[in-house]
Protein backbone atom coordinates (compact mmCIF):
# COMPACT_ATOMS: atom_id res chain seq x y z
CA UNK A 1 0.00 0.00 0.00
CA UNK A 2 2.71 2.72 0.58
CA UNK A 3 3.40 2.12 -3.46
CA UNK A 4 -0.49 4.93 -3.68
CA UNK A 5 1.32 6.99 -1.18
CA UNK A 6 3.53 9.23 -3.36
CA UNK A 7 5.48 12.79 -3.28
CA UNK A 8 4.90 14.88 -6.31
CA UNK A 9 6.50 18.37 -7.39
CA UNK A 10 3.69 21.09 -7.15
CA UNK A 11 5.11 24.83 -6.85
CA UNK A 12 8.51 26.06 -8.26
CA UNK A 13 11.38 28.26 -5.93
CA UNK A 14 9.76 31.79 -7.61
CA UNK A 15 5.55 30.27 -6.84
CA UNK A 16 5.97 29.09 -3.32
CA UNK A 17 7.71 33.15 -3.08
CA UNK A 18 4.31 34.74 -4.06
CA UNK A 19 2.47 32.57 -2.28
CA UNK A 20 3.89 32.82 1.12
CA UNK A 21 4.14 36.71 0.53
CA UNK A 22 0.36 36.36 -0.33
CA UNK A 23 -0.52 34.22 2.68
CA UNK A 24 2.11 36.94 5.22
CA UNK A 25 0.17 39.88 3.61
CA UNK A 26 -3.57 38.52 3.16
CA UNK A 27 -4.59 35.43 5.81
CA UNK A 28 -5.65 35.48 8.96
CA UNK A 29 -5.54 32.34 10.98
CA UNK A 30 -7.89 30.56 13.60
CA UNK A 31 -7.51 27.45 15.55
CA UNK A 32 -8.10 23.86 13.42
CA UNK A 33 -11.59 21.95 14.41
CA UNK A 34 -11.91 18.32 13.89
CA UNK A 35 -15.38 17.09 12.59
CA UNK A 36 -16.85 15.17 15.38
CA UNK A 37 -20.68 13.50 14.43
CA UNK A 38 -22.78 16.25 12.21
CA UNK A 39 -20.51 19.54 14.31
CA UNK A 40 -16.92 20.31 14.40
CA UNK A 41 -14.82 20.67 17.78
CA UNK A 42 -11.50 21.68 18.64
CA UNK A 43 -9.31 18.90 19.41
CA UNK A 44 -6.95 18.82 22.10
CA UNK A 45 -4.56 16.64 19.74
CA UNK A 46 -4.88 18.47 16.68
CA UNK A 47 -3.24 22.23 17.51
CA UNK A 48 -2.49 24.03 14.32
CA UNK A 49 -4.26 27.08 12.96
CA UNK A 50 -5.71 27.26 9.33
CA UNK A 51 -7.72 29.46 7.14
CA UNK A 52 -9.69 28.43 3.84
CA UNK A 53 -9.39 30.29 0.83
CA UNK A 54 -12.09 31.83 -1.25
CA UNK A 55 -13.15 29.75 -4.15
CA UNK A 56 -13.24 32.42 -6.45
CA UNK A 57 -9.81 34.24 -5.71
CA UNK A 58 -6.93 34.06 -7.94
CA UNK A 59 -4.63 32.35 -5.65
CA UNK A 60 -7.18 29.56 -5.75
CA UNK A 61 -7.81 29.00 -9.04
CA UNK A 62 -3.86 28.90 -9.52
CA UNK A 63 -3.39 26.23 -6.49
CA UNK A 64 -6.59 24.54 -7.80
CA UNK A 65 -4.47 24.22 -11.90
CA UNK A 66 -0.92 23.18 -9.95
CA UNK A 67 -2.38 20.25 -8.14
CA UNK A 68 -4.53 19.00 -10.58
CA UNK A 69 -1.71 19.05 -12.73
CA UNK A 70 -0.16 16.66 -9.19
CA UNK A 71 -3.11 14.34 -9.39
CA UNK A 72 -2.42 13.77 -13.02
CA UNK A 73 0.97 12.66 -12.16
CA UNK A 74 -0.10 10.61 -9.66
CA UNK A 75 -2.86 9.01 -11.38
CA UNK A 76 0.09 8.35 -14.15
CA UNK A 77 1.95 6.66 -11.49
CA UNK A 78 -0.24 4.27 -9.65
CA UNK A 79 -1.57 3.20 -13.29
CA UNK A 80 2.21 2.24 -13.71
CA UNK A 81 1.96 0.41 -10.57
CA UNK A 82 -0.95 -1.20 -11.34
CA UNK A 83 -3.30 -0.90 -14.73
CA UNK A 84 -6.29 -2.04 -12.62
CA UNK A 85 -6.53 1.17 -10.24
CA UNK A 86 -8.21 2.77 -13.41
CA UNK A 87 -11.05 1.18 -12.23
CA UNK A 88 -10.99 2.58 -8.45
CA UNK A 89 -12.44 5.60 -7.65
CA UNK A 90 -9.14 8.12 -7.97
CA UNK A 91 -9.11 11.45 -9.66
CA UNK A 92 -9.65 11.28 -13.69
CA UNK A 93 -10.51 7.47 -13.50
CA UNK A 94 -12.45 6.02 -15.91
CA UNK A 95 -15.78 7.23 -15.71
CA UNK A 96 -15.72 9.05 -12.73
CA UNK A 97 -16.64 12.38 -11.74
CA UNK A 98 -14.12 14.38 -9.39
CA UNK A 99 -14.42 17.58 -7.45
CA UNK A 100 -12.77 18.37 -4.00
CA UNK A 101 -13.37 20.26 -0.41
CA UNK A 102 -12.05 24.07 0.05
CA UNK A 103 -7.95 24.43 0.12
CA UNK A 104 -7.40 25.42 3.40
CA UNK A 105 -3.65 26.62 4.66
CA UNK A 106 -2.76 25.38 7.96
CA UNK A 107 0.26 26.56 9.94
CA UNK A 108 2.54 24.87 13.14
CA UNK A 109 4.63 26.54 15.47
CA UNK A 110 6.99 25.07 17.69
CA UNK A 111 5.24 22.15 19.75
CA UNK A 112 2.23 21.89 17.24
CA UNK A 113 0.58 18.83 16.13
CA UNK A 114 -1.89 16.85 14.60
CA UNK A 115 -2.57 12.99 15.86
CA UNK A 116 -3.12 10.31 14.34
CA UNK A 117 -6.01 9.83 12.13
CA UNK A 118 -7.77 9.53 8.84
CA UNK A 119 -9.50 12.11 6.37
CA UNK A 120 -12.50 10.38 5.95
CA UNK A 121 -15.17 10.70 7.48
CA UNK A 122 -16.86 7.96 9.87
CA UNK A 123 -20.85 9.29 9.76
CA UNK A 124 -22.52 8.69 5.91
CA UNK A 125 -24.64 12.07 6.04
CA UNK A 126 -21.00 14.08 6.25
CA UNK A 127 -19.52 15.12 2.71
CA UNK A 128 -16.12 14.12 4.56
CA UNK A 129 -17.36 10.41 4.57
CA UNK A 130 -17.02 10.29 0.86
CA UNK A 131 -13.24 11.32 0.57
CA UNK A 132 -11.62 9.66 -1.75
CA UNK A 133 -7.64 11.47 -2.32
CA UNK A 134 -6.13 13.05 0.35
CA UNK A 135 -3.43 16.38 -0.84
CA UNK A 136 -1.15 17.60 1.56
CA UNK A 137 1.42 20.31 -0.33
CA UNK A 138 4.20 21.55 1.72
CA UNK A 139 5.00 25.29 1.01
CA UNK A 140 8.06 25.55 3.80
CA UNK A 141 10.69 23.18 4.58
CA UNK A 142 12.88 25.27 6.99
CA UNK A 143 11.42 23.60 10.67
CA UNK A 144 12.43 21.01 12.56
CA UNK A 145 10.32 18.11 13.31
CA UNK A 146 6.56 18.29 12.00
CA UNK A 147 6.98 15.12 9.13
CA UNK A 148 3.70 13.69 7.82
CA UNK A 149 4.19 9.96 9.62
CA UNK A 150 2.28 6.78 8.41
CA UNK A 151 2.36 4.04 10.43
CA UNK A 152 5.59 2.54 8.62
CA UNK A 153 6.72 5.57 6.82
CA UNK A 154 7.65 9.58 8.07
CA UNK A 155 8.29 11.72 4.53
CA UNK A 156 8.92 15.36 4.88
CA UNK A 157 9.54 16.93 1.69
CA UNK A 158 10.90 19.76 0.12
CA UNK A 159 8.72 22.45 -0.21
CA UNK A 160 6.17 22.62 -3.35
CA UNK A 161 5.87 18.94 -3.37
CA UNK A 162 2.80 17.37 -2.35
CA UNK A 163 2.25 14.00 -0.48
CA UNK A 164 -0.88 12.41 -2.01
CA UNK A 165 -2.62 9.29 -0.64
CA UNK A 166 -5.79 7.76 -0.36
CA UNK A 167 -7.91 8.95 2.47
CA UNK A 168 -9.60 6.22 3.95
CA UNK A 169 -8.78 4.25 7.19
CA UNK A 170 -6.09 1.84 5.88
CA UNK A 171 -4.03 5.64 5.36
CA UNK A 172 -3.49 6.43 8.94
CA UNK A 173 -1.44 9.35 9.56
CA UNK A 174 0.00 12.39 11.94
CA UNK A 175 1.47 15.79 11.66
CA UNK A 176 4.41 15.71 14.11
CA UNK A 177 5.40 17.90 16.23
CA UNK A 178 7.22 21.05 15.40
CA UNK A 179 10.38 21.39 17.37
CA UNK A 180 11.50 24.24 15.48
CA UNK A 181 10.15 27.13 12.95
CA UNK A 182 6.86 27.27 11.86
CA UNK A 183 5.37 24.44 8.75
CA UNK A 184 3.10 26.11 6.76
CA UNK A 185 1.18 23.63 4.33
CA UNK A 186 -2.22 23.40 1.89
CA UNK A 187 -4.55 20.30 1.86
CA UNK A 188 -7.93 19.17 0.12
CA UNK A 189 -9.65 16.29 -0.26
CA UNK A 190 -11.12 15.70 -3.62
CA UNK A 191 -14.18 13.05 -4.27
CA UNK A 192 -14.81 10.94 -6.87
CA UNK A 193 -18.63 9.78 -7.92
CA UNK A 194 -18.88 6.18 -7.97
CA UNK A 195 -17.92 4.53 -11.07
CA UNK A 196 -20.61 3.75 -13.84
CA UNK A 197 -19.56 0.45 -15.27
Amino acid sequence: MDNLIQVIPVFNEDELYELNKFVDENLSFTRSTTFNGPETKIDPGRTSTECALLENDDITKIIHTKINLALDEYKRRILYINPSYNKHPLPGADSTTSWREDIRIIQYIEGQEYGFHHDQGTIQSRSEYHRQISVILYLTDDFEGGETEFIHKKIKPPKGQAIIFPSNWCYLHRGNPVLKGKKRIIVTWYYVDDIQT
